[in-house]
């Protein structure tokens, strides 16, 4: 193989990695990044002990009701890499194929 080749080849498989740590690290935002603006919005905003009145608080149970949902869509990634390595890269593609395809020839 030409050096030129190799280089081609190397280029090629550096674009896909950085393709695939581009969409992990869009996935791993779009995940948590709900839960820490809930967080934060609820630290900023809601008082200190709900027991007591507050002078010019207004209720914001809505934002309470949210945040498991939040906390369970930045969970949800866990989930959701082992997808997007099978979709993005190669290699996890092709070694998670061979995986079940010993799988299911071996008696």
């Amino acid at each position: 193989m030409s050096s030129s080749t190799r280089s081609a080849a190397r280029l090629k498989s550096r674009k896909k990695i950085a393709k695939m740590v581009l969409a992990l690290v869009v996935l791993f935002t779009l995940s948590w990044l709900p839960l820490y603006v809930v967080d934060i919005w609820i630290d900023f905003n809601m008082p200190g002990s709900l027991d007591r009145e507050v002078p010019g608080h207004v209720e914001h149970s809505w934002v309470l009701q949210s945040r498991p949902f939040a906390q369970w869509l930045g969970l949800t990634n866990s989930a959701l890499n082992p997808l997007c390595y099978c979709f993005v890269g190669d290699l996890y593609r092709d070694t998670l194929k061979k995986s079940f395809q010993h799988d299911v020839s071996s008696p």
